[in-house]
């Protein structure tokens, strides 16, 4: 609800913005004889308030949902491991612990989540890198890493930011949509896991 809101109230504010970017634009004079800078001038008001919404507060918003979202993912898998009636396999190196509890969790299910599995360890790489390098691609350790998980990432991508360069890039509603499917899964093996002995309580 709270993301939904945000979006929309980026798209309205974006709107707002650049009808007043192009008044000003258009009520900005210089000397008859440099309307060459006339027109530049008019050009780079648009297209800062174009790079504020585009990038600048459209990515912050979303880096903000993505982490929020993977953190929602992480307190749901540490609850179910205080659930569980026998202790996971030790947590292998490198590997997000939530990702570890439902890979654990996967194998006791008759419906499996490997796609989804999947998905949420090329999420926590990408969550990753906006936490620790602010989702720029050159200033993060695991370059190669990010670049394979956001080619497989429904609605994720590499960006080119004018001043920073290569970017992790999140379109609109992409971490909603995966808020929407965890939503059907996550309640499904809950439900499963504590009818079939895998959960104490």
């Amino acid at each position: 609800m709270f993301y939904d809101f945000s979006e929309s109230n980026l798209t309205w504010q974006r709107s707002r913005e650049l009808q007043r970017a192009h008044n000003e634009a258009n009520a900005l004079e210089l000397a008859p004889t440099n309307s060459h800078s006339l027109s530049q001038a008019r050009e780079q008001i648009i297209e800062s308030a174009e790079l504020r919404f585009d990038i600048g507060f459209s990515q912050t918003v979303r880096y903000a949902g993505l982490i929020s979202f993977m953190t929602s993912v992480e307190w749901c898998m540490r609850l179910f491991a205080n659930r569980l009636s026998s202790p996971p396999p030790i947590e292998p190196k490198e590997e997000n612990e939530a990702v570890h509890v439902l890979n654990y969790l996967n194998s006791k299910i008759a419906h499996r989540l490997t796609r989804e599995i999947q998905t949420l360890r090329q999420i926590v790489t990408v969550r990753n890198c906006v936490v620790h390098a602010a989702g720029v691609i050159s200033s993060y350790r695991y370059q190669a890493e990010v670049r394979t998980a956001l080619a497989s990432l429904e609605g994720f991508r590499v960006s080119d930011d004018p001043i920073l360069g290569e970017k992790v890039h999140v379109d609109a509603f992409a971490v909603d949509t995966l808020a929407h499917q965890m939503l059907q899964w996550l309640p499904a093996l809950d439900g499963e896991c504590s009818t079939n002995g895998t959960f104490t309580k």
